[in-house]
């Protein structure tokens, strides 16, 4: 009786199908993968033109990239979601987004607004733009923090809608396998 009641819970209890998310394939990033924050400021602001970001990024990088304020690595990602446009944070990572933000966890979305950010794998730029919040009604690239099962999730949005093909294509090349 014991081993029949198991056996039926277990039947009721266990879905038919594949759970989609845990079917799902998180993708990790190459080595050269590069996520930079920068202070707003003259110089870091103009990554965010379309006409002038890959200038304005070869400039930064030969003044050893001033104005700096965060770099995380692909060692900093726990995933990348490239159909999405997101990227999850690993908990250490996390932690010092909210300490830059200065912002605890239910706020992270409001901290480190208007910071340029530029997206790059190996010393190349793939997309640059602004951190700002999702309510925000600027048109160009921008990337929205959130905070979900303790972690910092970043995600690439143009105006209201997800990212451009072209951050999803970047964040494709830049998903190792």
């Amino acid at each position: 009786m014991d081993g029949s009641i198991s056996r039926l819970l277990l039947r009721i209890l266990t879905p038919s199908g594949r759970l989609p998310i845990l079917s799902a394939r998180a993708h990790r990033l190459a080595e050269g993968f590069r996520l930079y924050v920068f202070e707003a400021h003259g110089r870091t602001r103009r990554l965010t033109e379309r006409t002038r970001m890959h200038t304005a990024w070869a400039q930064l990088q030969a003044a050893l990239l001033p104005h700096l304020l965060m770099r995380y690595t692909a060692a900093d990602f726990d995933e990348c979601d490239p159909e999405h446009a997101r990227l999850l944070l690993s908990r250490e990572a996390s932690a010092r987004w909210l300490r830059a933000a200065e912002r605890d966890a239910r706020q992270v979305e409001y901290g480190l607004m208007y910071r340029p950010y530029a997206l790059v794998l190996e010393g190349v730029l793939l997309s640059s733009g602004y951190v700002l919040p999702r309510a925000s009604h600027y048109r160009g690239q921008r990337l929205v923090a959130g905070h979900g099962v303790g972690r910092v999730a970043l995600r690439f949005l143009e105006g209201e809608s997800l990212a451009s093909s072209e951050i999803r294509h970047a964040l494709r090349e830049a998903a190792a396998g």
